[in-house]
């Protein structure tokens, strides 16, 4: 501490902003590295993660659709009520599986979504095999085998889809 004594006042207030100045570079980096990281995850958040949940909440959304379609089919009166029901109904599938393989193929970074979402759409194909088979028991009119077949495995099929 002799030595500062010696000094200069001139060489002590170089010494004191000069420090003042370092740890103000210092503060500045840190903060700037800082806010790159938070930017760059809030940009993977948007672009990837909200992506597929938005996804994955389109693809419950159409299949909500499909499963009210089918029930509009057994419950039509008349032939074009149920080619309407039809059309939705196949619009709404190719929708869904449409919409689930996207979110599959940005899940390709993390494995264990990915699984998941693998199991989802390989239900999901079931869900359209199922639902083939329901409409053309409801163009045989075999209503009431439809309505159960629409009732019963189906929601198994669906809830595991949900999970």
């Amino acid at each position: 501490m002799g030595c500062f004594d010696k000094w200069r006042t001139r060489s002590k207030l170089f010494l004191g902003f000069g420090m003042i100045f370092v740890f103000l570079a210092v503060v500045i980096f840190v903060a700037y590295r800082t806010i790159t990281m938070v930017q760059n995850s809030q940009k993977k958040l948007f672009e990837q993660d909200y992506y597929i949940v938005y996804r994955l909440s389109e693809t419950r959304a159409f299949l909500i659709r499909q499963r009210a379609e089918l029930l509009k089919m057994i419950l039509a009166k008349t032939p074009d009520d149920r080619k309407e029901a039809l059309a939705g109904l196949t619009e709404s599938g190719g929708w869904a599986v449409k919409s689930l393989d996207e979110a599959y193929e940005r899940s390709s970074h993390e494995p264990a979504l990915a699984a998941r979402l693998a199991e989802a759409r390989n239900e999901v194909k079931g869900l359209a095999e199922k639902r083939d088979a329901i409409v053309a028991l409801i163009q045989k009119d075999k209503l009431v085998e439809a309505e159960r077949l629409a009732l019963g495995s189906q929601d198994e099929r669906h809830e595991k889809v949900r999970a």
